[in-house]
């Protein structure tokens, strides 16, 4: 009785002395406060980012690839490859909805929410604040690069721009004049976080962006893919205000000279994305 009794109490005193241990923590959703603190939480954000945004890049090439008839599938077990993107349905015709156009949304807003998370996580934490806006600069260039891709295949139906706080309350869409509008509004105000970002982006990027690895040079970045906004909203109706725009941002990425007769005024920037959807 007194063995048993005694090997109770050692019981209890060993899970009363590592009950913290029982409480672990959900690593695969860590909050802005845990990353804030955590030296390695800007990194790992700025390196989840990049990984979604090359992740999903595939998928949109091949997708926008067939509907603009220049990429063939040759995928023998699903048909749908043809049938969903060229042929859809009758009567009246139109794309299948329960086919691949559908692809190419929640994972762009997923990285979205990461982009707000990473500014969030970066201003509660100590860097400096040449530090904080470079990190701002930064996501806010991708958030745009996503609105761009979403809105590209998504056209006069609109997108929501927005992350809501709250997910059981989407967020409304918006037209594609007002989506253009928010990229090249929040591509301006990267412009101005990048440029007052200091030496040094307070993480490490890939060697895919050697050349543009800090916050004077991924401006160039930044600005390259306004100056695109620009030209498509110029051809949308905006005009000569967002050719204008575009012109000036391609010069900050490719030095345009007055004997550039060849490239017209109004779409100087298009031939940095020649080829790119």
């Amino acid at each position: 009785m007194r063995s048993i009794a005694l090997l109770g109490a050692l019981t209890f005193s060993v899970v009363g002395c590592n009950a913290d241990k029982l409480n672990v923590p959900n690593y695969n959703a860590p909050s802005v406060d845990a990353l804030s603190k955590d030296p390695n939480g800007i990194q790992l954000l700025a390196t989840g980012i990049l990984v979604s945004e090359r992740g999903a890049l595939a998928g949109y090439n091949r997708d926008v690839g067939i509907f603009g008839r220049e990429v063939y599938n040759y995928f023998t077990t699903d048909a749908r490859n043809v049938s969903n993107y060229l042929v859809g349905l009758a009567n009246p015709q139109r794309l299948d909805p329960g086919g691949f156009a559908s692809g190419n949304w929640a994972g762009r807003y997923q990285n979205m929410k990461n982009a707000l998370a990473i500014v969030d996580a970066a201003n509660a934490s100590n860097l400096s604040a040449a530090q904080k806006s470079a990190v701002e600069g930064w996501a806010k260039t991708w958030y745009a690069l996503d609105l761009l891709y979403l809105i590209q295949t998504r056209d006069s139906i609109g997108i929501p721009t927005e992350i809501p706080s709250t997910p059981s309350t989407p967020a409304p869409f918006v037209a594609r004049a007002q989506v253009y509008q928010r990229i090249i509004a929040t591509l301006d105000t990267a412009k101005t976080k990048l440029a007052a970002g200091g030496s040094a982006f307070p993480f490490t990027m890939h060697s895919g962006f050697a050349g543009f690895s800090t916050p004077a040079d991924f401006l160039k970045f930044s600005r390259a893919i306004a100056a695109k906004a620009n030209v498509i909203y110029g051809s949308l109706g905006c005009g000569n205000t967002c050719y204008a725009a575009a012109v000036t941002g391609a010069r900050r990425v490719v030095p345009l000279h007055h004997g550039d007769v060849g490239v017209a005024e109004h779409g100087a920037a298009a031939h940095l994305f020649n080829g790119h959807r």
